[in-house]
């Protein structure tokens, strides 16, 4: 294929390499800077000369976590990149991948995010930048309406609206657009599927890992952002100094706000998006009365999640004195016991115990739910990924958070997780990766993932589950299910 492309934003020179076109760095909203920064995102201005595309763009400011890539870190980063095999095949399916990283860090630059195997598969694939962190998913509104809220989100519909309009260009099928997303990611997928502005612009969705109901109120989010404002020594009738202010002199306190919040009350979320006109109600209750109903969707969890958040991570609690005091904040003290007893005989060891009662809490109990909702509207399937590397055994964290992204867009020994593959045998890494990923590529190609997966519904309730020998369960969670009916923590 031609990699001169004519978009409706401009002319664009991508490159020719090993089979694949690629266009890097495509601008697709305005640089959020000056006026614009605490604003949502604004359609990119036209560009009048052809723009050469070799490389990625600079990637958003990084609130926590070392960045090792060598992207500028930038206000001026609202940019996408494409992967596609060097053919003439017109109507090619889209995957459009939105990384994750709590929403304080993360960009499509990290070679993790690579989409050349996806290419390779005769796939279309889409990485973008939105913003994070303080410019992104911070609400100053309560202390002065000038800023804007949920910009993270308007990137991430900025982005999907200019690859709705411009993808045909680069041989792509606008009504074969799936999009992906693990962890903040696989949450913003959620996010999508709930906001108003996002529907028609994808037909497909695929949830890993995803914390659904990590969204904030105004009243919610308020105390953390007068904590966050405090580091600062800025007074909330002073919040405007913040337009102003270089982002380095942020750092510290968004990193200590990060840092502390799970000491102060056990188990609240992070800064998030917030219920607004963007995201006019909780996802949950959203996709549960049909904000989606048209879309096809996987979703599913890791069998360890919480052991990666509450052990490393450290922004949950790891022990029962947190977790009860996380119960006894949100009026829950007679709901407790249960909650110890269970736990306590489905894993040995007092951390181990607390952290897969998080990993009910904050991903799997919430991605039920969302199964259980789409599945009455459009075609639904369900996972849990059980297999763990031996590293990850080693250090006590098993199938953990994060660890089935290699496996989906086959980038093993390029992302950040490879040290805890390592000692696992090489043909029991690709038996995992084989599996995943043609699951997935069957999905964005057919919209099935395959046969031997079936259909999640209300009533027999098949969750598939990966693992050397993946099996499909009917039922796994009804008692997960039973054990947290009526509980919503810090609403």
């Amino acid at each position: 294929m031609e990699t001169l492309v004519q978009t409706k934003s401009g002319l664009v020179k991508g490159t020719q390499q090993d089979g694949l076109n690629t266009w890097f760095g495509i601008p697709f909203a305005q640089a959020p800077v000056g006026n614009l920064r605490f604003k949502r995102a604004q359609p990119v201005e036209p560009w009048t000369d052809t723009l050469i595309t070799d490389h990625h763009g600079n990637k958003p400011y990084q609130f926590y976590g070392q960045s090792k890539t060598p992207e500028k870190e930038s206000e001026d980063a609202l940019t996408l990149s494409i992967w596609r095999p060097d053919t003439e095949q017109k109507n090619l399916p889209v995957f459009v991948y939105i990384y994750g990283g709590g929403y304080s860090m993360g960009e499509l630059s990290d070679p993790g995010y690579d989409g050349a195997n996806f290419a390779r598969n005769d796939v279309i694939y889409i990485g973008f930048n939105y913003r994070i962190g303080v410019l992104g998913f911070y609400d100053f509104s309560m202390f002065d309406d000038s800023f804007e809220t949920n910009a993270g989100l308007s990137d991430q519909i900025m982005a999907l609206k200019w690859i709705k309009e411009n993808i045909v260009a680069f041989g792509g099928d606008p009504e074969m657009i799936t999009i992906d997303g693990e962890s903040a990611g696989g949450s913003s997928v959620v996010n999508l599927l709930a906001a108003p502005q996002a529907k028609g612009l994808f037909n497909q969705a695929i949830a890993q890992s995803a914390l659904p109901d990590a969204i904030h109120t105004h009243d919610s989010i308020k105390p953390l952002m007068a904590i966050f404002l405090k580091q600062l020594n800025l007074a909330p009738e002073s919040v405007d100094q913040l337009k102003q202010m270089p982002v380095e002199e942020m750092m510290s306190a968004a990193q200590y706000l990060y840092a502390n919040t799970n000491k102060w009350q056990p188990g609240y979320y992070m800064p998030a998006p917030v219920i607004d006109d963007l995201l006019p109600e909780r996802p949950l209750d959203a996709i549960e009365n049909g904000s989606a109903a048209d879309v096809k969707l996987i979703i599913g969890t890791m069998q360890n999640e919480g052991h990666m958040i509450a052990k490393m991570v450290k922004i949950m609690p790891d022990n029962w004195a947190d977790a009860q005091k996380m119960f006894a904040l949100n009026q829950l003290d007679d709901r407790f016991d249960g909650m110890k007893n269970y736990y306590s005989h489905h894993a040995r060891g007092e951390k181990n115990q607390v952290s897969d009662l998080i990993t009910d809490r904050v991903f799997r109990n919430d991605s039920i739910a969302v199964a259980q909702s789409q599945s009455k509207y459009q075609s639904t399937w369900m996972y849990e990924i059980d297999y763990a590397p031996i590293m990850a055994k080693l250090f006590g964290l098993g199938a953990t958070h994060a660890l089935d992204v290699p496996l989906v867009l086959d980038t093993l020994g390029q992302d950040q997780t490879q040290l805890f593959w390592r000692l696992t045998p090489r043909k029991n890494k690709e038996q995992m990766r084989d599996q995943l990923n043609s699951m997935w590529l069957n999905f964005v190609k057919t919209g099935n993932p395959g046969q031997a997966w079936p259909q999640y519904n209300a009533q027999k309730r098949d969750v598939y589950f990966f693992n050397q020998q993946s099996k499909v369960i009917s039922k796994p969670y009804d008692d997960v299910m039973a054990l947290w009916q009526g509980i919503h923590l810090y609403r």
